[in-house]
């Protein structure tokens, strides 16, 4: 049929949501980020694709299956890619605020904005913001939202440079646009006490935080150290290019800040959040002269990586994700 990857894709990505929901995060994001991926094989990422609309909505709801339960970072990334893909102009104009697409921006937005005020990052999520408050219907809400934004704005006109907010500022403006967004159908919106925890760490520093210091190796450490290491490569460094959406940023630069290398999905089973790249099994092609591992070579450090997650979501009292982590590891078995 035509356009068959990119409809497999749309499938996959709202699997991936109705996964979320039901608090099954690791299949949900196996599930989208494969949607992301068949997306780039057929628009290559280019912004200017015909079909970049359809990768813009797959990386919004790859956003906003992130945003509870994913890396933060990652999530961010993929929400400011989704906008930069809408606000790319066609030959015609842009097109970006059909009804068709306009949930899928607000979306993105969202995930851009709380995760990022929530954790102190006012000028990253400044424009996010402004795209939200834009989208507003006239009233208090959305005056209440524009007048914050312009005293961000003024801040930082008057200063030229770069702007130490407060991390209570940032949360107070997470505050304010969650009050906005609420009954409005957007793919993720928090209970109102997401705002009262901690931020959430990214993978990077959850790794370094279990690695540091550690003598026998544990499952996470085994797992996950070699991908660290591998992960920083240029790509892990900065070479990826980024659009940070400060103040003013350029709706037509491009929105590649979703970077497909550090995006892989497995192909022998078993639980894998595509961002780590930790198996040996999916690090690329091995050299002509050795011979592709056999599962026996890593299957084990998987089965029993999925043991502790299951025993630490249940101690949790999250019993939907230790069952999805559970049923990865029987397939394993």
């Amino acid at each position: 049929m035509p356009d068959a990857e990119l409809t497999l894709a749309d499938v996959l990505a709202r699997r991936g949501l109705a996964q979320s929901v039901r608090g099954w995060a690791a299949s949900a994001e196996v599930d989208v980020d494969a949607a992301v991926l068949a997306c780039l094989s057929v628009t290559g990422g280019d912004p200017a694709h015909p079909r970049r609309r359809d990768l813009a909505r797959v990386l919004a709801s790859n956003a906003a299956t992130l945003a509870p339960d994913g890396d933060p970072q990652l999530a961010i990334a993929s929400a400011n890619a989704a906008l930069g893909y809408y606000g790319h102009p066609d030959a015609g104009g842009n097109d970006a605020d059909d009804s068709v697409d306009s949930g899928y921006v607000h979306s993105a937005a969202v995930v851009s904005a709380l995760l990022n005020f929530v954790d102190g990052r006012v000028v990253e999520g400044f424009v996010p913001a402004a795209v939200i408050a834009a989208g507003l219907p006239p009233g208090q809400a959305r005056q209440a939202l524009e007048a914050e934004l312009r005293v961000v704005d003024g801040l930082l006109s008057m200063a030229g440079g770069p702007v130490p907010f407060p991390p209570e500022m940032g949360r107070s403006l997470a505050r304010l646009v969650l009050l906005t967004v609420r009954d409005r159908g957007l793919l993720w919106v928090p209970a109102d006490d997401w705002l009262d925890r901690a931020a959430q760490p990214t993978l990077t520093a959850v790794a370094q935080r279990h690695t540091a210091g550690a003598g026998q190796a544990t499952p996470l450490e085994t797992a996950t150290t070699p991908a660290i290491r591998r992960c920083s490569g240029p790509h892990r460094r900065g070479g990826c290019p980024s659009c940070r959406w400060r103040r003013r940023c350029s709706w037509r630069r491009s929105p590649s800040t979703y970077c497909p290398r550090r995006r892989r999905t497995p192909t022998d089973g078993g639980w894998h959040r595509p961002r780590t790249r930790c198996s040996p099994a999916h690090t690329g092609p091995p050299p002509p002269d050795r011979p592709p591992p056999e599962p026996a070579a890593y299957l084990p450090v998987w089965q029993r990586l999925l043991e502790v997650a299951t025993g630490s979501c249940r101690a949790a009292g999250d019993h939907p994700l230790a069952d999805d982590f559970d049923a990865w590891r029987a397939r394993l078995g």
